[in-house]
């Protein structure tokens, strides 16, 4: 459901945290999702294997992104 959601409401929010617990909130607008191309055949040839359980990548997504909010750390949030 979320991939049909987001081609309906293409504005995204997401979060990046680090392993320091370091994390960023951005937001985004999604543009396409592409199942042949260029992307597409970079991501499926990386050596991504982990624990014997990695299957291919089956859509790429784009995403333009329009805000970086400053870097926070976790323990503010307690």
């Amino acid at each position: 459901m979320s991939k049909t959601n987001i081609k309906e409401n293409p504005k995204t929010g997401f979060l990046v945290m680090s392993l320091k617990r370091e994390f960023w909130t951005r937001r985004a607008i999604w543009r396409e999702a592409k199942t042949e191309g260029e992307e597409f055949v970079m991501f499926n040839n990386k050596p991504l294997f982990r624990y014997n359980s990695y299957f291919g990548i089956h859509t790429v997504h784009f995403m333009k992104l329009w805000d970086i909010k400053k870097k926070r750390f976790w323990e503010f949030l307690k």
